[in-house]
């Protein structure tokens, strides 16, 4: 038997554990290549308002038809309480979900439909849906999910959140990696009379370094595409699962960034072998400013820069972690320096790619005055984007991208300040809602995060907090769900 049936059928196994540990299914079976769902544990219950059943935080639904609907019911006890309401759709069968919120009457049905979202992001390349709303009084109000026109049957798992952010988490920094992308990506096993679904960029990056991933969040952004976290010699499985599953209907291209110490050749080998990847292609240089400088140069060539670059710190990871969407926002490369002097390789690619403008993250205790004072003298208008912790750098560099490349200052997406593997990912989650990335103590929620909130409005759509327990306990993440609550 070959390693990659092995691998595959390992992969099955994996998948159906997974399943069976997530969601209450009944059971399922596939025939002709695709899903069969079987009602799920909800049914028929779920299928009328009046005896709609009050779920958990995440339950298991199907749509057995294209008239099928799912209502719940959610308990409010206080004004301007609020809520996010999530889909992700299973692979398998296709459809578009629909999210509607009702007020109830006296009676207990359906009176007025307050809220409703029937797509979880602005590029409208995913048939799951995201909801935040905050409710108007005390009471119980009706969720439902239908299809949005007429699809096809397919499972779905259901996130209730109280408060405005959800968490996205996997088992390890790669799991989590592969659990950013499967949020962004859902449903990617379409039957071939549906359109494929899926990026057409897969980017990935030694995940136990930072360097050439600060860099590849923001090229993995412009591009549209995923970042997945590898080791340098081997590809872990919840990777290969994950590429494995984006590619089912799409061939994408795969980037893998530096050079043979960060990502061996035996790894490039097995992303190759991935059936659905039909181009591998390896941007390094000789050092990690040069590999950042060529990562900058793929992006031109592909997608294009603007005149403006974002330069941080080659040997600090915080700052680069919140530079990197709002580099991507802005239409702008992310390139590397080191504390003192810029080196020859960053230098020699801004004079070649019609920069004017240069945007420095971090302090001068990463990025000194003698660095400033060399761009400037080569003629580049300097602007340096610095707080007095890296948290405060976060919040600024966000409050930027606000101001200036049009991010949304009502939503953000939260990482931990004190270790650099999540953050890395969670910038295709920016570019997906829109929000910025600010970090957060693991053990509380750092003010700053309520003083950019408390600076553009409050919270008026949902915020992700990406990573487990062991990243950011539980008390922060409770605290960043009560955002803006009454």
């Amino acid at each position: 038997m070959s390693m990659s049936v092995r691998r595959r059928i390992a992969a099955l196994i994996a998948l159906v554990f997974l399943f069976a540990m997530v969601v209450p299914v009944s059971g399922f079976a596939g025939v002709g290549g695709q899903y069969v769902h079987s009602p799920d544990d909800y049914e028929p219950l779920d299928d009328d308002p009046m005896t709609a059943p009050v779920l958990d935080e995440w339950s298991y639904h199907n749509f057995h038809n294209d008239d099928d609907e799912d209502w719940s019911i959610i308990s409010v006890d206080t004004t301007g309480q609020a809520f996010l309401l999530e889909t992700l759709g299973l692979d398998g069968r296709t459809f578009d979900s629909e999210i509607h919120v009702w007020t109830m009457d006296i009676d207990g049905d359906m009176d007025t439909d307050i809220a409703s979202n029937d797509d979880s992001d602005y590029w409208a390349d995913t048939y799951s849906s995201t909801l935040y709303w905050t409710a108007p009084g005390p009471g119980d109000y009706l969720v439902q999910v239908n299809q949005n026109s007429s699809g096809d049957s397919g499972g779905y798992l259901l996130f209730q959140g109280y408060g405005s952010t959800k968490r996205i988490d996997g088992a390890n920094r790669f799991d989590t990696a592969a659990f950013v992308s499967n949020h962004i990506w859902s449903q990617t096993t379409m039957p071939e009379s549906y359109d494929p679904n899926g990026p057409d960029t897969i980017v990935v990056a030694n995940g136990l370094d930072f360097a050439d991933a600060l860099a590849g969040a923001n090229f993995a952004m412009q591009m549209d595409g995923v970042l997945l976290l590898t080791k340098a010699g081997a590809l872990p499985f919840e990777t290969w699962m994950e590429i494995d599953r984006l590619t089912h209907s799409v061939s994408a291209k795969v980037y893998v960034l530096g050079g043979t110490g960060a990502i061996g050749a035996s790894t490039m080998k097995e992303l190759g072998d991935i059936e659905g990847v039909n181009y591998i292609e390896r941007v390094s240089g000789a050092d990690r400013y040069a590999t950042a400088a060529a990562i900058a140069t793929e992006l031109d060539d592909e997608d294009g820069v603007g005149t403006t670059a974002f330069i941080v710190s080659g040997m600090a990871w915080a700052d680069g972690l919140a530079a990197g969407p709002v580099a991507a926002f802005n239409d702008s490369a992310l390139l590397m320096s080191e504390a003192n002097d810029v080196p020859t390789v960053t230098m020699d690619w801004l004079a070649d790619n019609g920069i004017t403008d240069v945007v420095l993250v971090g302090g001068t205790g990463v990025l000194s005055a003698a660095v400033e004072t060399e761009l400037t003298g080569a003629g580049y208008t300097v602007e340096r984007i610095a707080g007095s912790t890296r948290y405060e750098t976060a919040q600024m560099v966000a409050q930027w991208g606000v101001d200036n490349a049009g991010m949304d200052g009502d939503s953000a997406i939260f990482a931990s300040g004190a270790n650099f593997p999540d953050g890395l990912v969670a910038g295709t989650i920016c570019w997906w809602n829109g929000g910025p990335l600010l970090l957060t103590k693991p053990g509380m929620m750092s003010p700053e995060i309520t003083d950019f909130f408390d600076d553009n409005g409050g919270v008026d759509d949902p915020c992700y907090l990406v990573g487990g327990e062991a990243a950011v306990s539980a008390p922060t993440y409770w605290d960043l769900q009560d955002l803006w609550m009454p």
